[in-house]
């Protein structure tokens, strides 16, 4: 049986994500066994809310790394987290089949009654949708993964946090949410 070892971030949706490509590649290809391997980048390693930074491959570094070393066969990384040019040697050999692409804003407890809400993004994009349809809204500056920024929604940090649909989906949450 041909073994291909498979990098990935350790976040649980990061996790969801590369089961589904690798579920395909073994239905795909019989005999093949894909093997995780998790790796842990920067994004992980850093406080986000202590250290700005601007930089993408703060969650594909590491991994890009990984492959070009030869520690893993292949990479499996979100499209929004890649650079505009890729490290030389990468390439995008596969791109799976689109998911929900909507974001979706997920309100809080009392979302509805408030008339000065705090909305959780660190997205320059989603700070505009945001001006665009919620009136009288406060961004705060929220980074983290899906977990952490629904902890902060819960813990009512923040009113209501904007996030990819498909991310809900794929974890499986169900959640108050508006289609933005």
């Amino acid at each position: 049986m041909d073994v291909v070892r498979v990098g990935t971030r350790g976040s649980l949706l990061s996790l969801k994500q590369t089961s589904i490509v690798t579920k395909k590649l073994e239905a795909t290809n019989p005999g093949l066994k894909c093997e995780l391997v998790r790796i842990k980048t920067l994004n992980e390693k850093i406080d986000r809310f202590a250290v700005k930074t601007t930089e993408k491959d703060i969650y594909t570094k590491e991994i890009d790394e990984a492959l070009m070393n030869g520690d893993i066969d292949i990479a499996v990384h979100s499209l929004k987290d890649l650079k505009n040019e890729l490290p030389k040697g990468i390439v995008i050999a596969a791109v799976p089949e689109r998911a929900n692409p909507f974001d979706v804003l997920v309100k809080g407890k009392g979302y509805a009654g408030k008339t000065h809400k705090v909305i959780g993004t660190s997205s320059t994009r989603r700070k505009v949708q945001i001006a665009n349809i919620v009136k009288d809204a406060e961004v705060k500056e929220l980074h983290g993964n899906v977990d952490s920024r629904l902890k902060a929604l819960d813990d009512g940090i923040v009113d209501a946090i904007i996030l990819a649909a498909a991310g809900l989906e794929r974890m499986g949450y169900s959640r108050d949410v508006e289609v933005l």
